[in-house]
């Protein structure tokens, strides 16, 4: 008997329902034909994700029904960790205040896999620690108020984020420092791979850990729509979610296997860092089959059309390297600015990037400037002239690297260079963020494949 007719067996409401469902096998009957090459449609999966989805649809709204998809899809993965091979990080985000996020977390909390919740994390060891604790299962770490817990301005933030980001594939580690008896402390590799979804209000989150992460935006019940959540009253609330919970638990048990080995077809122009958000849900998609593997193609287009629509409209796709090239460009309106004159234009024209309003907390320094410009071979110059000796930048040495990117001169504020050169055309591949200097390594290109 199998782990999830054993479930089954132990719960007989759910059972009904299960023969209820036209085509279903009651517990006891021949297993249903599984064909792990590509996923043949299981009916004890889909099952599985229909209640769930169910579940999530009776207490939270979303902006569009596909998200309810991604939020089931994204709890259910949570006890598959040890089966898949990669945890898309989900980010929950509304258009106002009241929308149910933390409501969100509190339901994932009952029905994820050993979860942790946060509304702070002190020290960037906790998660690897805690994800060691548990062995090869890892974790699902739930993360309230992201727009302040994982504030970049904050101390430890940055190597928060590196787990964060390093967690998102099966077998990645970091190293941790841990008590040793005869040196104090020593440097122990721990496990960082695990879930983890964060809620936030429009969180400031890096490039890099957007581009590994699937958003869903909430909204709040203005219509009575749902049904109120309160745990702690009801007690039957409680009891249901425990049964979800343990039915995802005994699904995964029992179909794990299946699932590592099923090798989905994702839509063309979903490779690269984008196959990785959506490989796991299109893995638990096509062993479900039904309605599933249609609903993750549809949240993979939408995808690929936000990002297609996002280059178009000229919005931050490039790392923070390439940014600082193309700003340079932007104010630099002779062919030498001093170093102190190129700080100041940055800061002023784009406050959010190099000034005050910076995820650094502070404006762009000399010091940062040459430490962005040195890895791209770009350096200080001092000024050729009796009167000009102090030390700038050439025009000609940051339009070479804007070259390197694909990207044409840019002229002072946008139109044309003082050279006469056309204005900016925009980047045309869809993700840059796996952009490095050269010299440096990058973990996955835009044009690789990795073999799921």
């Amino acid at each position: 008997m199998s782990a999830i007719d054993q479930y089954l067996n132990d719960h007989p409401e759910t059972k009904r329902r299960m023969r209820q469902r036209p085509g279903t096998p009651s517990p006891g009957d021949a297993a249903p034909q599984r064909t792990p090459a590509n996923g043949t449609g299981d009916s004890d999966t889909a099952l599985v994700l229909d209640q769930t989805r169910d579940w999530f649809a009776r207490y939270i709204r979303t902006q569009r029904p596909e998200d309810l998809d991604a939020i089931t899809l994204w709890a259910a993965h949570t006890h598959l960790l040890r089966y898949v091979p990669v945890s898309p990080r989900m980010i929950i985000d509304s258009l106002m205040p009241g929308a149910g996020k933390t409501t969100l977390l509190e339901h994932l909390n009952h029905l994820c896999h050993m979860p942790v919740v946060a509304s702070g994390i002190s020290s960037p060891a906790l998660i690897p620690r805690m994800i060691a604790a548990e062995g090869d299962q890892s974790i699902s770490v739930l993360i309230d108020e992201a727009d302040r817990t994982l504030d970049p301005k904050k101390e430890g933030v940055g190597d928060l984020i590196a787990v964060i980001n390093s967690g998102s594939k099966r077998g990645a580690t970091r190293p941790v420092l841990v008590p040793d008896k005869e040196n104090g402390w020593k440097a122990q590799n721990m496990p960082t791979y695990s879930a983890v979804a964060m809620a936030g209000n429009s969180p400031t989150l890096p490039d890099d850990t957007r581009s590994r992460s699937i958003q869903v935006f909430l909204l709040p019940d203005t219509s009575d729509s749902i049904e109120e959540t309160d745990w702690v009253s009801d007690e039957t609330m409680d009891t249901a979610s425990r049964r979800i919970h343990d039915m995802l638990a005994a699904w995964a048990e029992s179909r794990g296997n299946d699932i590592q080995a099923v090798r989905p077809v994702l839509p063309d122009g979903c490779k690269g860092r984008m196959k990785e958000r959506w490989i796991t849900f299109a893995k638990i998609a096509a062993m479900s089959g039904g309605r599933w593997p249609g609903a993750v193609t549809t949240l993979v287009l939408d995808d690929i059309e936000r990002v297609e629509a996002e280059k178009a409209d000229g919005l931050n796709t490039l790392p923070p390297k390439a940014l600082l090239v193309q700003d340079c460009l932007d104010v630099m309106q002779q062919d030498f600015t001093p170093t102190a004159t190129l700080v100041g234009r940055l800061a002023m024209s784009q406050p959010e990037r190099w000034g005050s309003e910076s995820p650094y907390g502070s404006p762009l320094t000399r010091q940062r400037l040459a430490k962005m410009l040195s890895p791209m071979g770009v350096h200080s110059k001092q000024g050729t002239t009796r009167e000009n000796r102090i030390r700038g930048y050439l025009r000609a040495d940051i339009e070479k690297v804007s070259q390197s990117l694909t990207t044409q001169p840019r002229g002072a504020h946008g139109s044309h260079s003082a050279h006469g050169s056309p204005p900016v055309h925009h980047v045309h591949h869809v993700n840059d963020v796996n952009h490095v200097p050269e010299g440096q390594e990058a973990s996955f290109t835009q044009n690789e494949e990795m073999d799921f």
